[in-house]
């Protein structure tokens, strides 16, 4: 069965598994920008996790990419979340990826040591704070 495009994601089929990821995106009263992954953020789902992450940072100099309630950090989700990183600071912006301490994400993106290093936060309140300051 082929993969099918909805609303906020894709879902697959694979060997009777389905994979799937939800993305939102939304900007807050402070204008900062932030694009949510729930799921699963594999090779299946990291177009869409690109694509939402390319349309905000062609406006957008403040990104905060939040995967607290991903599921799985494959390779390839990894790499966009990197490649995110590395055009935000290009363009002289942030970005900051909220994981929990003991989060798979936090754990794949440590053992894959990208340079320079990801802005891995745990914490909401402390990327606001260090918006303001």
């Amino acid at each position: 069965m082929p993969a099918t495009r909805g609303y906020g994601g894709v879902v697959g089929l694979t060997e009777g598994v389905v994979m799937a990821a939800e993305i939102t995106a939304s900007r807050t009263a402070d204008g900062v920008f932030t694009v949510v992954a729930r799921g699963e953020l594999d090779a299946v789902t990291a177009p869409d996790l690109a694509a939402a992450l390319q349309r905000a940072l062609a406006t957008e100099r403040a990104l905060i990419i939040d995967v607290r309630e991903a599921d799985l950090l494959a390779v390839a989700g990894a790499r966009v979340l990197i490649a995110a990183a590395h055009a935000c600071a290009a363009r002289g912006g942030r970005c900051y990826v909220l994981a929990g301490p003991d989060h798979v994400a936090r754990r794949v993106l440590d053992c894959l040591d990208p340079r320079p290093p990801l802005r891995l936060v745990a914490d909401p309140d402390d990327i606001m704070r260090g918006q303001r300051a």
